[in-house]
């Protein structure tokens, strides 16, 4: 395991405090950061942790060596960088050598589960990966499929194994035709339960899956495209499973123009039914689509809205949506807030250069996490890029009303006629593995009380600290200091009078941790990393 690699250093915090379970906060926090060095870094996903902290599935090219990186980022809930995982094939060839994530989903035992492109100098084929992440940032295992596919969906199933999603071309390389594809993994071992495909017989089309769900009944819904069937250009393409894949219907909804269930763009609504999202280009209005159906996958409204595309939807928690897109114009991130029949609340655009929201998520004090990538840190590339907004969209600097209208679309319903067959299974591949990487902060607004009687400030270091952490006080008095996990658990106390305190950390397991100190009257709260 490799020594953490601190790409970039924090600049320009307007304000930090740290904050216990045991120390209450008055309003939402806002912050906006990035990580990155100086090749290209994107983040892809984002889902809300258990412990209200957020996992991103990323790519990163910031690594030594010249290839692309699966990238694994876990922060707590205010953007603080707990773990890194980074991984790839151990060919090492060069540029052409890839390995990127898709899509990623919490597990249930605090690790996590990811699905993305593979691909190797001189070989035509795009073959997808998967991965299993503990929940320390270790690799438990890696698959990958020996065909042309790119994983994008992954999700874990309501019997705690796991379901990956996407393209797969069945015969020759990347630029043949392309079916849909599930395939049912063994959360242990990584290995097929079954794989199926679905779209057309026979000719040069394409049907692509970009997110799964399990539905109620315990079968699965994938969202996409296709241009085999429906009204025209690429539609948007629906496939209704039961539990062991087969199918039980399947819709497209389109115009005669181009529109795409795109990212995480499917989420199951509170009444029963869902919404979808994506980019749309009718010839009524370019933008970005939001597409309310019921259970069965029939219609009941359909919205658009200016934007280039869109690519993460989630239901509020008043039965609203927010959308993360970009901008129609230039390169912004975008971020919609509709009521629930799909009208405009609000608009806003973050960022200035290279912007892409590409998911949003609901965070736990009522406001919204982006997760994307901007052209914002000093080595001017792309860097994975996050954004917490209050409940109207502030985030604190680096941004500007957007003004977004929406008017409502007709789409064409088909019931196409989709083949299902047999898809491919996975098999193992060497992998190497890496950490690296440390969050920046562009602007931070954290709503926390701070303690009015405290202690003169407490310093740190190292931090990250690896086998110690050295306390260093003002004075010398008699204090009690007591170190806690991210879930407030206790995790070591002890007594001190000197100005001076080293706390070995060894047995500690790779995360973040506060230390309280109390002197009589007096507290103060620090952070510090295991790494």
């Amino acid at each position: 395991m490799n020594t953490i690699l601190h790409f970039v250093k924090k600049i320009g915090i307007i304000v930090t405090v740290i904050l216990l379970p045991i120390i209450s906060f008055s309003q939402t926090t806002m912050f906006q950061e990035y990580m990155g060095g100086p090749g290209e870094d994107y983040a892809y996903d984002l889902h809300k942790t258990s412990d209200g902290g957020y996992l991103f599935g990323a790519l990163t090219t910031s690594l030594p060596g010249p290839w692309v990186r699966s990238w694994v980022v876990r922060t707590d809930q205010y953007g603080d960088t707990l773990w890194t995982s980074a991984f790839s094939d151990t060919t090492g060839g060069g540029k052409c050598d890839q390995q990127y994530i898709n899509d990623i989903a919490p597990v249930s035992d605090g690790g996590a589960f990811c699905g993305g492109g593979k691909s190797v100098c001189g070989d035509t084929n795009e073959g997808g990966n998967i991965a299993r992440i503990d929940n320390h940032g270790n690799v438990k295992w890696v698959k990958f499929f020996p065909v042309d596919c790119d994983p994008y969906p992954v999700i874990q199933c309501n019997d705690g194994n796991f379901m990956a999603g996407g393209y797969i071309t069945l015969v020759g390389g990347y630029l043949s035709p392309k079916n849909g594809f599930l395939t049912k993994i063994d959360s242990a071992t990584g290995d097929t339960i079954w794989s199926k495909y679905y779209g057309h017989s026979a000719g040069a089309g394409v049907e692509w899956f970009y997110h799964i769900l399990q539905s109620a009944d315990g079968g699965y819904l994938a969202a996409g495209y296709t241009t085999s069937f429906g009204a025209g250009g690429q539609d948007i393409y629906l496939v209704k499973t039961d539990a062991n894949g087969n199918l039980q219907w399947s819709k497209t909804y389109g115009t005669t123009k181009n529109e795409v269930a795109f990212g995480h763009c499917l989420q199951a609504t509170k009444d029963g039914g869902y919404i979808l999202t994506g980019p749309i280009n009718a010839s009524s209005k370019k933008g970005v689509f939001l597409l309310k159906i019921d259970v069965n996958g029939n219609i009941q409204w359909s919205k658009v809205y200016d934007g280039n595309g869109s690519h993460g939807v989630r239901q509020t928690n008043d039965g609203g949506y927010v959308i993360s897109g970009q901008s129609l114009t230039g390169s912004n991130i975008l971020l919609i807030r509709t009521d629930g029949a799909g009208s405009v609340v609000w608009s806003e655009y973050y960022g200035s250069n290279g912007g892409a929201g590409n998911v949003v998520e609901l965070a736990n004090d009522g406001g919204y996490l982006v997760g994307g990538q901007a052209d914002i840190g000093p080595f001017g590339k792309k860097d994975l890029y996050m954004i917490k907004t209050d409940s109207t969209g502030n985030s604190g600097c680096n941004q500007t009303k957007a003004g977004v209208t929406d008017s409502n679309i007709v789409f064409t319903v088909t019931n196409p006629p989709t083949i299902v067959g047999r898809a491919s299974s996975t098999t193992s591949y060497p992998h190497s593995f890496a950490r690296g990487g440390s969050i920046s902060v562009a602007c931070q607004v954290l709503g926390i009380n701070e303690n009015e009687n405290s202690i003169a400030n407490v310093k740190v270091y190292p931090n990250p600290a690896t086998y110690y952490a050295t306390f260093l006080f003002a004075d010398e008095r008699p204090r009690l200091i007591t170190v806690y996990d991210i879930t407030g658990r206790v995790v070591n106390m002890f007594e001190s009078i000197d100005k001076q305190y080293q706390f070995s950390c060894n047995n500690l397991s790779v995360g973040m941790y506060f230390v309280k100190i109390t002197s009589g009257n007096n507290t103060q709260v620090v952070k510090f990393i295991k790494g």
